[in-house]
This record gives C-alpha cells, structure tokens and sequence, in this order.
C-alpha cells in the first residue's frame, strides 16, 4: 500500500519551454513532498492555508513553513523515520523519538528551476534537480567547518558559479533498519540561506534571494532563481515508533492489532519495524 501511495511521490521530470524569443526556461512541474516535524501544521482561515505554528502574522507563519528546508519523498520520509527516529546509537536520550518527531506531512508544490541550476547538474541523478543540501534551523548545514559548495553556489559565494538557489534531490540508498528503495532526500533553500533563521536581516534576505513564492502570488516568470509554492497539505500523526530497546521482546507483539516482528541488527539494537499511522486531517 504505501509503496503505491510513494509512486504519487516520483520525482517529477520538467520540460522545457520556449517563449517567442526562444528564452529557455523551465515548464512549472507540481510534485508532492512529505517532510517529517515535530508539530503540526496550524490553519489559518483568512488565507485558507495550513502554515507552521511559529510566527507572530500569517506573512511569518507562511515564511517558517518552507524556510530553507528539507523535505523527501513518501519513501523518503518513512525511511527517515523507521532509521533514525528508533536508532538507539543517535538518540542523546534513550527512548525518545530524533528530534520529538510527531508528524508527517505532505506538500504539493509548484516548482520552476533556474536555468543556470539545470545546466550545471545536466548530468545529475535525478535530472533537472541540483544536489542535495542538508539543512537546519533554515540555514545550510556546515559540511565540516564551513558551508558546502552545494549551497554556496545559490548565491556565488566565495568566487563559486552563481546559478541560483535550486532545489536539490539525491536517491538513498536503502537502508537494512527501513528497506525503502528508490527514496529520495530534497533541499528547498530559501532566502539567505547561510545564515541561520535569527540571523538573517531584511537586507540579507533582499541580497540573496529565495525561492518560496510571496503568499498567494505564484510568479513563475522570473527564472534567475528556483520558485515554489506550497498549494495544499494534509498530514498524519505517527502513533508508535515502536521501540523494543527498552524492553527487548523474544516473542512478536501486539500492538494496535498488528503483529509486530522483532528485528534485530547489532549496531542498533533489537526493534520491531513497524510505524503505525492514524490520518490526522
């Protein structure tokens, strides 16, 4: 079931447009992404949205829903959330789920790469999506001690190409904790994307531009940088990450009416894979 409901998921491939001057560009493409949080969605009926709980406007909320982000595929995400929520050797407390993850969300997105961007990945897997860029705190995530060129060239820093900010997927590779093949892991940067969220000013977000879309305007025209727009969501609230760590079974259980094999792998421990789910709206 969940790997046909994933299909809905594949990475869409983006046709070329031309208009009568035969100025390249990317064709609009809608795909939908799930990305994994620790809150839900809040709905805001004076724009019929459902935006991040965070903000003190609805301008704010719109902007800290997709502000420098990760999101993945449904396989993507269920992955994330089978491997690393219930992988004893990553928790600082033993027991609880990475990050109090509680839900998983999905997106359906517009998005229009910049043609710089697909010229510079022309051989990257999947086609016309840059690199993967890992992101927290709406900041690219440092790859040592300094930024990875991934992200420094949405802006061309430090002398790198500029081709704008894009959005990045790379496959993963499945993983033996959370079999989910042909997943995938993206990155949608916002505006000034090497800062951190309290750091970033109003001139910095003017110098270096996102790609979320202002809320309600889907200008799709301009492609010296990556556009998205979030259209609708709906998301769901993850029942039990179920954790045998704790109390090791020998024999399956029960659990919500589901027979729960234990799983074991010397590096993390012994757990039952199973995610169970309710629909949340």
């Amino acid at each position: 079931m969940w790997r046909q409901f994933g299909l809905l998921c594949a990475l869409l491939g983006a046709t070329a447009s031309a208009d009568s001057n035969n100025d390249w560009h990317m064709t609009p493409v809608k795909i939908i992404q799930a990305r994994v949080q620790g809150d839900p969605p809040v709905w805001h009926p004076e724009v019929n949205l459902w935006l991040s709980k965070y903000g003190d406007t609805t301008e704010a909320a719109y902007v800290n829903n997709l502000d420098t982000v990760n999101m993945a595929s449904v396989e993507g995400a269920l992955m994330y959330v089978q491997a690393e929520g219930i992988n004893v050797n990553e928790q600082s407390v033993k027991c609880q789920r990475k990050n109090n993850m509680q839900y998983v969300v999905f997106y359906e997105m517009t998005i229009v790469q910049p043609t710089y961007s697909i010229k510079y990945y022309e051989n990257h897997t999947p086609p016309e999506y840059g690199d993967f860029v890992a992101m927290d705190g709406a900041k690219c995530t440092n790859a040592g001690a300094d930024l990875p060129k991934s992200c420094k060239v949405y802006y061309g820093l430090d002398g790198t190409m500029d081709i704008g900010p894009n959005v990045g997927c790379n496959p993963q590779g499945s993983d033996p904790r959370a079999p989910y093949p042909d997943n995938y892991w993206c990155s949608f940067p916002n505006s000034c994307a090497q800062k951190y969220r309290a750091e970033k000013t109003a001139e910095c977000r003017a110098q270096y531009n996102g790609g979320l879309c202002p809320m309600g305007v889907a200008d799709m025209s301009n492609d010296i940088s990556i556009h998205y727009l979030k259209q609708q969501n709906l998301y769901l609230k993850i029942i039990s990450i179920v954790l045998e760590t704790c109390v090791v079974p020998t024999t399956p259980l029960m659990i919500l009416d589901r027979l729960v094999m234990p799983s074991c792998y010397p590096a993390f421990g012994c757990y039952g894979i199973i995610i169970q789910w309710i629909l949340a709206l």
